[in-house]
Order: structure tokens, then sequence, then C-alpha cells
């Protein structure tokens, strides 16, 4: 008995805190989306030309030198890594996470102004509007 009380106050997932279908949706649709960028990022170090080549052809207004590519690349790194253990947080149901998923993602859509000038309103209009429903559900955490 007392060893079952004591996994219950170890472990932060009781029957108390049940984790809504849209919450879970919502975590697992950011992990996802996060997790496919980190990874990009990743290759985007390992064949940096690639990289470089795609992000030309993209903008092709603009000439990215090799250097920008992997800049590019080390930044989102981090940015995106930053979201995903604010994800693992969340999913753990610690509100600690959402300090660190939001900034992370208010970072990349200040990098996406100052650097792609030529963003995606809707892109934006949704990274918002997940991290303010990401914040809503995040007040009932501990």
């Amino acid at each position: 008995m007392a060893e079952k009380n004591q996994d219950l106050q170890s472990n932060p997932v009781t029957k108390n805190n049940h984790r809504s279908l849209g919450l879970s949706v919502l975590l697992i649709f950011s992990m996802v989306y996060n997790g496919l960028l980190f990874l990009m990022m990743i290759a985007g170090i390992v064949a940096s030309e690639i990289f470089q080549d795609v992000l030309q052809q993209y903008f092709s207004r603009l000439v990215i030198p090799k250097q920008t590519a992997l800049l590019f690349s080390v930044l989102g790194i981090f940015i995106f890594g930053v979201s995903i253990y604010g994800l693992i947080l969340l999913w753990k149901f610690r509100k600690r996470g959402f300090y660190f998923y939001g900034p992370a993602q208010a970072v990349m859509l200040i990098l996406m102004l100052l650097f792609l000038r030529p963003f995606d309103f809707v892109n934006a209009s949704v990274t918002v509007f997940i991290i303010a429903l990401i914040g809503l559900y995040s007040r009932s955490m501990r």
C-alpha cells in the first residue's frame, strides 16, 4: 500500500491528470511537425550543398551562400530541439514545457519574418494558433 502511494506521488500522470483528446492530437501534431523540421535541419548540415540549393530554389530572388544555409540549419536544430523538449514536458503534464515550446516557436516566427521576407502568412497564423491553444491547455497543468 505504501509503495503504491509512493508510486502515485512520484508519477505525475495520475487519474487527476487526464489528457483530453484535443490536447493529445495537438501535441502529437506539433511533435510530428517539429520532429520533421528538426530532421530536415540535421540533413541540412549533413548535405549542406543540397540544402543550399533547395533554399536557393525556394527563395529565387535571394542569393544564399553556403555559410547562411549552414547557420540556418544550426539555428533550426537548436530552435526545434528546444521546441521538442517543451512538447515532451507538456506531454508529461509539466507546465514548464510551455515555457520552452512557446518562446522557441516565437523565435522561429521572428526569424521567419526577419530573414525570409516572402514567408507564408498561413503558416505563421497556424503556428500562433497552436501556441495559443497549447498555452490555454497548459494553464491546467502544474
